[in-house]
């Protein structure tokens, strides 16, 4: 496998290109304000990397998965709350990404 420190090295850039992305997306102009309410979880991600930097506990993967969904949910909302026209732009930009 990776290793402890590679693993956390990994999560660390992962987190970090979620969070960077969002704000991204808004100053170039791809979507409204409302796609930054994702980042009202960032405290929360700062302190799992933290705290995982410290110690991973067993419930590591739990926790990750909590940070995941509740970004999800938070994404979902900016975006529903931008509007149908933005939201369908943000939509056609990730599917060309990925």
């Amino acid at each position: 496998m990776l290793g402890r420190d590679v693993a956390l090295k990994l999560l660390t850039t992962m987190i970090a290109i979620a969070y960077m992305a969002t704000p991204l997306i808004y100053i170039v102009g791809i979507a409204g304000p409302w796609i930054l309410v994702p980042l009202i979880t960032m405290p929360k991600a700062m302190s799992l990397v933290r705290s995982f930097y410290r110690e991973v506990p067993d419930t590591a993967a739990p926790q990750t998965a909590q940070l995941t969904i509740l970004y999800g949910i938070a994404m979902a909302l900016g975006l529903a709350l931008q509007g149908r026209d933005e939201t369908e732009l943000a939509i056609k930009l990730s599917q060309r990404c990925f």
